[in-house]
């Protein structure tokens, strides 16, 4: 028989959750950001496209990281969670990588990379939902 202390509140059943997704999601994205602005800053010449998938690469393995083992229970193995994680991952870098690179072709987001980081991260928010759906 299951007793009060046994079932959980709705504050640990749905928001405690969410908050932790979303920072987890926050920490993701702000590693993304440093790691992206500190390859650009350190000046090491290469294209806006190798940045956002380097910055990108290293920012979904920590996002996969986190949640795997802070906020999801583990119900599939890592192999078959890994398996899934990689394939839409590579195809967001892969674009987004590519959407960055042309983005650079207009003067204006050429001399302004952080326009070009916001409009990419707002874009693949909207692609991961819509597509995290089905």
């Amino acid at each position: 028989m299951e007793t009060e202390k046994d079932t959980p509140s709705f504050l640990q059943k749905y928001i405690i959750p969410k908050v932790k997704f979303g920072l987890g999601s926050l920490f993701s994205t702000c590693l993304d950001y440093a790691i992206f602005f500190g390859l650009l800053w350190a000046n090491l010449g290469l294209e806006i496209g190798a940045l956002q998938a380097i910055a990108l690469s290293i920012s979904i393995a920590s996002n996969f990281i986190i949640q795997r083992n802070l906020i999801f229970q583990k119900i599939r193995g890592l192999a078959s969670s890994l398996r899934s994680s990689i394939s839409f991952s590579l195809i967001s870098i892969m674009l987004s990588s590519i959407f960055a690179q042309w983005l650079t072709s207009f003067p204006f987001f050429n001399n302004h990379p952080l326009f070009i980081k916001l409009l990419i991260t707002a874009v693949f928010f909207l692609f991961n939902y819509y597509t995290k759906q089905y």
